[in-house]
């Protein structure tokens, strides 16, 4: 069985360049000390300028892939080289992470780490590829895995539990699960067509961090993975 995660439409992301001349955009770069185009876009610091930005309940949350990531890379699932990990940004980039990547636990190095890949496009160790990023777009991942089935969960999916969507990966040759990264709302028009099937695991929305953790252990019980 080949098994992916996806954290799609992910609240990551550089300051985009139209709020570069926005007076508290400037000041916030100022005091910490890193040029704009340094700097991720986050909603606590950001909110007022935010608010120019399109479909902006969606962004600046980088926060949320930090937590996931962290749920993600130390698992025994990825561990093993049984899982593939991507995270696919609201901008259509998309990030690959490499085995034996092991992202840091701090959130100030995170944020440096995440910085340093939009600006080189990949960070390269001991001659082995940790981390890329590409712009191919959500449709060009899928089409470069190739699984069998694509799942997402959602809201306003059908109702199931997580043992049954982990049971459904298991049973599947190549299967991608496909979890939203922002803080409000659903899955673009153009994601949800992509999607074979859409599950709700639960009757209320779940952070992102939570529903990565619960699936991953389910599709580790389904394998046997300890």
């Amino acid at each position: 069985m080949a098994f992916t995660m996806i954290l799609a439409e992910s609240s990551l992301e550089l300051i985009p360049e139209e709020l570069a001349s926005e007076k508290g955009i400037i000041s916030y770069c100022r005091r910490v000390g890193r040029p704009i185009s340094g700097c991720l876009l986050d909603r606590s610091y950001h909110h007022q300028a935010m608010s120019k930005l399109p479909q902006s309940y969606k962004r600046g949350r980088p926060d949320i892939a930090y937590h996931v990531i962290l749920d993600t890379v130390y698992s025994p699932l990825f561990m093993d080289g049984l899982m593939n990990f991507y995270i696919h940004t609201f901008q259509d980039k998309v990030i690959e992470f490499g085995p034996g990547v092991r992202p840091p636990r701090e959130y100030s190095r995170y944020e440096g780490l995440m910085v340093d890949l939009f600006r080189k496009g990949s960070i390269i160790e001991d001659g082995k590829m940790l981390l890329s990023i590409r712009n191919c777009g959500m449709k060009g991942l899928l089409n470069k895995i190739k699984p069998a089935l694509v799942i997402g969960l959602s809201i306003l999916g059908e109702p199931s539990s997580v043992e049954n969507v982990a049971r459904i990966c298991a049973a599947t040759d190549s299967a991608a699960i496909v979890i939203g990264g922002f803080p409000h709302g659903h899955f673009s028009q153009g994601l949800q067509e992509m999607l074979d099937r859409t599950f709700s695991i639960a009757s209320k929305g779940l952070d992102a961090s939570l529903v990565s953790a619960r699936v991953i252990y389910e599709v580790e019980r389904s394998l046997g993975v300890t």
